[in-house]
């Protein structure tokens, strides 16, 4: 992603908050090690350019090969950082994560640098991991710290884009015919399983205005282009937008506002949804959790007007952080969408779980399991039942913090999914792949 502002003055008010974790932590590092290259002493020595007796002193400190490698480079880091070479100081401080992600001095000051250099969704990544830390203190600052990243007022956006090939592109069925009644139809060649390759282009911007006691009113606009690479006639647009209230809880945050979408497809407007959207996160117990949202939304389609209605969306998410280093989230949601067909109406139950762990050497992977199941009312037409799809998925996503390519790293998705349906036009499988370009974190 592509911040757009700048953050310097805000760097300024959370350089104290960052420094204190530090401090509270010297004496408890992962594992048992010694935090030494985080120890007062080191900091003042390269704080007054004294370098070599920095370096000097942490071979004195620390005679393990391994432990003085990983302390080495957070060391150099902060030399890279005082002599203004912040690039080279975010690429050491990953480094020392690499070779430990537990590594709590790194990781905070790999904040305070990105913060630097107005990488604020880098930081704010490390910070949701130091908000789950065992530590109170720690949790509690890297939370203060988010709260201030939220209460900056200005523009900020983004931009992502994303190469997708997949075998089964549109989705289609893997079947030629299917039967309604006692009479095989033919399915229409656009209909069936077909491979392709996708390419979208999207970004978003915002703009954030302060209020006070920790609230702010947010505007959001965004959008993104969906193209396919082996028919160029398959085409979408879609944009959305938002204003929204949010405002920190006693032990977590609450973000609730309206939003509208729309989708453009083959030259025409496809489908128009409006309505309310919200969600909160709350902590209730030390490495845990609980994210709660909803949306209720209206939907128009203007060239299918008997599918317009509306639909709701319910959800509830648990995190659990075992380590900094590995993080396991379960997610249950609902879904009900009405419409001017009872055959078209249903109602959907899901579930996902995650696993996400950062390895030594600096791989990144998350990994899920996920299923859904899809009750429709009415009876499909042609058929004396209503129809029912299962839908399971299994994946992984893979990046590596060692690999910057001018600011970005690529990030490589792969999921399979099967769709079981008691009507066969539906029924389906899908090997598909995405490789991303998001904000090196």
């Amino acid at each position: 992603m592509i911040p757009c502002r700048s953050f310097s003055a805000l760097r300024r008010k959370i350089l104290a908050t960052l420094s204190a974790i530090l401090l509270i932590n010297t004496g408890a590092p992962a594992h048992g090690a010694p935090v030494a290259s985080a120890s007062p002493t080191l900091e003042a020595l390269v704080a007054s350019g004294a370098y070599d007796a920095a370096r000097h002193a942490l071979a004195e400190q620390i005679a393990d090969p391994t432990l003085h490698s990983q302390h080495r480079t957070h060391l150099e880091a902060l030399i890279a950082r005082s002599s203004g070479d912040h690039r080279l100081a975010t690429a050491l401080f990953r480094a020392a994560l690499a070779i430990d992600p537990t590594f709590l001095p790194s990781r905070i000051q790999l904040v305070q640098t990105l913060i630097a250099v107005g990488d604020i969704d880098g930081a704010r990544h490390h910070l949701a991991i130091l908000a789950l830390h065992p530590t109170p203190q720690v949790r509690q600052r890297a939370q203060a710290t988010l709260d201030r990243l939220a209460a900056q007022q200005g523009f900020g956006g983004s931009m992502s884009i994303s190469l997708s090939p997949s075998s089964n592109f549109n989705k289609g069925s893997a079947h030629d015919t299917f039967v309604v009644g006692n009479m095989a139809f033919a399915i229409n060649p656009d209909s069936r399983q077909a491979s392709g390759t996708g390419l979208t282009i999207g970004g978003d911007m915002h703009y954030t205005f302060a209020l006070p006691e920790h609230q702010q009113i947010v505007a959001a606009l965004g959008g993104s282009v969906t193209t396919s690479l082996d028919n160029t006639t398959r085409k979408q647009f879609d944009l959305n937008t938002g204003l929204y209230w949010q405002g920190r809880l006693e032990s977590g945050r609450v973000r609730i506002g309206p939003t509208a979408s729309l989708s453009y497809a083959n030259d025409a407007v496809h489908l128009l949804r409006y309505g309310l959207t919200g969600q909160a996160t709350l902590e209730v117990a030390p490495q845990n959790l609980i994210s709660l949202s909803f949306a209720a939304l209206g939907q128009t389609y203007p060239a299918e007007n008997f599918r317009d209605g509306y639909k709701l969306i319910t959800g509830a998410g648990l995190t659990h952080a075992f380590t900094p280093a590995t993080r396991l989230s379960l997610h249950l949601g609902g879904e009900i969408e009405r419409t001017q067909r009872p055959h078209l109406d249903h109602d959907d139950i899901s579930a996902e779980i995650r696993l996400n762990h950062d390895w030594s050497g600096g791989l990144i992977t998350s990994t899920f399991a996920k299923a859904s199941h899809h009750r429709y009312r009415g009876d499909f037409p042609g058929l004396s039942a209503p129809r029912e799809d299962t839908h399971l998925g299994l994946g992984t996503t893979v990046s590596h913090s060692g690999i910057d390519l001018g600011g970005f790293t690529p990030t490589l998705t792969y999921q399979y999914t099967r769709q079981f349906s008691n009507v066969t036009f539906f029924d389906y499988d899908s090997h598909d792949v995405s490789l991303g370009l998001t904000r090196a974190f």
